[in-house]
């Protein structure tokens, strides 16, 4: 019993984790659409839209290529990959960072009605932190010292839950959009400062830094071009929705979407494990191997995340009243939609992980820009045609492409290896 326990424990410091994460980002949608309302937090949500896309170019390009390379290196050669990837996501999160800031503040001068110019200086703080955050999140599991990755975790996002509470419990009146967003920055930026003095032995090398910087490069220029063509496949409903409906219409969607959150604890947090476990079987024991474990993860984490959209599916208005209150249940068909998104997004996890073990990553952009050109030619023909419930549906239409693009690309890729 004490080996099983050993032998999974990787996973379960994953799945509590996420757990942890998922649950705290689902208290703080909660906390913030009470206390903001439906235009306040469809303001938030615009600037939190804006940090997740920076780091869907971040986590591919630097994270994901950690996650799938570094567990290569022996432990003589580890301290210098892992100080080259340092370097390397120092000057991603300086390059994001001010591209969010100059984006910010465009979109205020030209959108003014959105309402984002508040959140400038909380967004570019929170970018920045966040990043890092996130960095030595993936840093510690992919090191395997999950515990650590849980540790730190816990007190950005427990941090936040607390402070939004306390803020709203002894000044009600203090909390707006922006301030929420300052909560945000400040809880990441604590939960870094003592990542350093445990991240364990490091070195550095300009020699290092260039190969690795060439090498995360050639395995992660297909992913990081396609992460934020896969935002913009969901992002261009979002903002469809804030053109054509209003930011209540922003808040109303991002509620709904919150809601089914709970059932990508699963997918999240099996991120940091699958794509480090898939690289393993295949390098150990071939092609067979990691066939087997993909199709093991598809059928356990399709099976549990169908199951628990379909609880949240058969009563939404039920969920929307009692998480939200009674502004946000005439918003239930979203909800419905949204569960069928993220069970056909589950299986986005063992193909992308395959892929990336085998190194061929050109399925992941081509799927990703389909989606994309999908999602823009669409968006304000749904919206205007169907309304909010149109964004959601464009949403699952979205996701159906890059599943069934990655999964020729996969078939095609397995054929490619097997002669």
């Amino acid at each position: 019993m004490n080996r099983l326990i050993r032998r999974f424990s990787h996973i379960n410091w994953a799945l509590a984790d996420q757990g942890m994460v998922s649950g705290a980002n689902f208290l703080t949608g909660i906390l913030l659409a009470r206390f903001l309302g439906v235009e306040g937090f469809g303001i938030y949500t615009l600037g939190w839209l804006v940090l997740v896309f920076i780091g869907s170019i971040h986590t591919p390009l630097v994270m994901g290529a950690m996650m799938s390379i570094g567990p290569a290196y022996s432990k003589q050669d580890a301290p210098k990959y892992y100080g080259a990837v340092l370097v390397q996501n120092l000057a991603v999160s300086i390059a994001g960072t001010l591209l969010i800031g100059v984006g910010v503040y465009l979109t205020g001068l030209l959108v003014p009605e959105w309402g984002i110019q508040q959140l400038l200086w909380p967004l570019v703080i929170a970018t920045f932190a966040s990043m890092w955050q996130e960095f030595f999140r993936r840093y510690f599991f992919t090191r395997e010292r999950p515990a650590l990755a849980f540790m730190f975790d816990a007190i950005r996002y427990l941090g936040q839950i607390a402070a939004l509470f306390l803020l709203f419990r002894f000044s009600p009146e203090g909390l707006d959009s922006s301030r929420a967003m300052w909560i945000t920055a400040a809880t990441a930026a604590i939960a870094i400062l003592a990542c350093p003095f445990v991240m364990g032995k490091v070195a550095w090398s300009w020699h290092w830094t260039r190969d690795i910087a060439a090498r995360h490069y050639r395995s992660s220029k297909w992913p990081t071009l396609s992460a934020p063509l896969e935002r913009v496949s969901e992002y261009a409903f979002y903002f469809g929705a804030g053109s054509l409906v209003g930011s209540a219409g922003v808040g109303a969607l991002r509620a709904a979407q919150n809601m089914m959150g709970i059932a990508q604890i699963l997918f999240l947090g099996l991120i940091n494990v699958v794509q480090i476990k898939a690289a393993k079987h295949y390098g150990r024991d071939g092609l067979a191997a990691l066939s087997k474990y993909l199709q093991q993860v598809a059928w356990m984490a399709g099976v549990a995340t169908a199951v628990i959209c379909l609880i949240f599916a058969i009563t939404p208005a039920f969920w929307l009243r009692l998480f939200f209150g009674e502004e946000f249940v005439e918003f239930g068909e979203l909800v419905r939609w949204w569960a069928l998104a993220y069970t056909v997004n589950v299986f986005v996890l063992p193909l992308r992980s395959g892929l990336r073990a085998l190194e061929t990553t050109l399925p992941i952009f081509t799927s990703a820009m389909f989606a994309a050109i999908f999602a823009v030619v669409s968006a304000s023909l749904v919206i205007d045609w169907l309304g909010l419930e149109g964004a959601a549906i464009g949403i699952l239409l979205s996701k159906m492409i890059i599943v069934l693009v990655m999964w020729r690309g996969m078939r095609r890729s397995f054929v490619r290896f097997s002669h």
